[in-house]
């Protein structure tokens, strides 16, 4: 018997990197706003926040720009991360 092994190209290790970095920039960020709010005395549940991320997104965005005029940074660092993460899972499972 002969086992075919799975070769990846440059290109699926490439991108697959990437979205491993950006998953895990994702989870950093994602404990900062938990954090944050936190510090800010927000009622958050730690237990629930794969389901909640997106509502203490929110919170974080309103406090943010009502205590600065601008809205948070991290907002943008979860943003950008968790969109690279799902582009690059596209790419290395549909197109390379």
């Amino acid at each position: 018997m002969h086992e075919t092994l799975v070769t990846l190209s440059p290109l699926d290790t490439l991108f697959g990197s990437i979205g491993i970095i950006a998953i895990i920039i994702f989870i950093i960020a994602t404990m900062m706003i938990y954090s944050y709010l936190e510090r800010r005395g927000e009622k958050l549940s730690f237990i629930w926040l794969r389901l909640l991320i997106f509502s203490y997104v929110n919170k974080y965005v309103k406090i943010t720009k009502r205590e600065t005029g601008k809205i948070g940074y991290i907002f943008y660092i979860w943003l950008i991360s968790i969109n690279t993460a799902f582009l690059c899972a596209i790419l290395v499972l549909f197109v390379f």
